[in-house]
């Protein structure tokens, strides 16, 4: 009966939470006819008070766990663009050396443009390049294209760069 007291001096001042909140709702719960029609509303307003406020921190946990994992991917996101930018100059160089390979050591300089091209479209403008182009320019031939006399239908490329 103490327990009953206490809950309703609670209930009276408007104070009813945690573990009095708990035992007038077991009072609510079990001993219904003990209380006073306020003060069941009053034990019914406090318990939908707590489901309020346990709702709030939920959605205020929630909004610090996006605006964190935000946080996460844009440090993440500007972590990788080094990564990016060194794995394209990486290919770059790559398609750069191909080229040189073509004309320094094959000769075969019309083979050449294409890598060189390449390196060029991935952000490889360096004095070697250019030159490497400049050679490759004055050994290409200054004859026009050729035109075919009908529509091409299939094109067909060896490794060897022979015809079938």
């Amino acid at each position: 009966m103490h327990a009953m007291r206490q809950v309703r001096y609670r209930l009276q001042r408007k104070k009813v939470k945690g573990a009095f909140l708990v035992e007038a709702e077991k009072w609510r719960i079990e001993r219904n006819a003990d209380l006073s029609p306020s003060e069941q509303r009053y034990v019914d307003a406090s318990v939908q008070a707590r489901i309020l406020l346990c709702a709030m921190a939920l959605l205020i946990a929630a909004g610090v766990f996006a605006v964190a994992q935000q946080g996460i991917v844009r440090r993440e996101a500007s972590n990788a663009r080094p990564e990016a930018d060194h794995a394209r100059h990486l290919l770059a160089e790559s398609y750069k050396e191909e080229g040189r390979r073509f004309i320094v050591d094959q000769g075969r300089y019309q083979e050449a443009v294409p890598y060189l091209l390449e390196a060029l479209r991935n952000g490889l403008d360096k004095a070697p390049l250019r030159m490497l182009f400049r050679t490759a320019e004055r050994h290409l031939p200054l004859v026009p294209a050729l035109e075919h006399q009908a529509a091409v239908v299939n094109a067909a490329f060896t490794p060897t760069g022979r015809a079938w």
